[in-house]
């Protein structure tokens, strides 16, 4: 019986902090950080509510970030968080908490990989993964700090298009 007992408890869902490593930071100095969870067999459909809860029953996976950047890195660099895994009919969304618990960003699409851009604020966050149709998958995190993309296009040399009304 206490067989038993111990390995329901062992094949349980776990929520939070199933991350390996369950925290990490990231600066100029130190410009990305990776991270992996699973595998995941629960699904936690709670975030088509809008209201995400994380427990036993709804598990969610959570990474402790802090950000280390100076006043104006921002104006010309980008903090992206992407999340993926190997199996494309698998689905995780993500979600990025402030230190307060708000959200702050969402990718909670279909898509495999999910990817957040925010502006690289100094501060703490939580990367929260919610397997939403897991499929016994694991994924991995990938934190960057990355140089805003530069915008390259050149006027076109033609007149634009232009509309008229008519009555009827």
């Amino acid at each position: 019986m206490l067989m038993l007992a111990v390995l329901l408890f062992s094949l349980a869902p776990k929520d939070g902090d199933a991350a390996t490593p369950s925290n990490g930071s990231i600066s100029p100095d130190n410009p990305k950080a990776t991270y992996t969870a699973g595998p995941f067999v629960v699904p936690n459909i709670t975030g088509t509510t809008g209201d995400v809860q994380c427990g036993t029953a709804t598990p969610c996976d959570d990474y402790h970030l802090t950000v280390n950047t100076p006043a104006g890195y921002g104006d010309d660099h980008i903090l992206k968080i992407q999340i993926k895994w190997a199996n494309s009919t698998a689905d995780f969304d993500l979600y990025v908490l402030d230190s307060e618990g708000n959200t702050v960003a969402t990718a909670a699409s279909t898509s495999d990989p999910e990817t957040v851009i925010l502006p690289p604020t100094s501060g703490e966050y939580t990367i929260r993964v919610v397997p939403y149709a897991p499929l016994g998958e694991t994924f991995t995190g990938t934190v960057t700090l990355e140089d805003k993309p530069k915008n390259n296009a050149k006027k076109a040399d033609v007149t634009p298009p232009t509309y008229h009304n008519y009555a009827a």
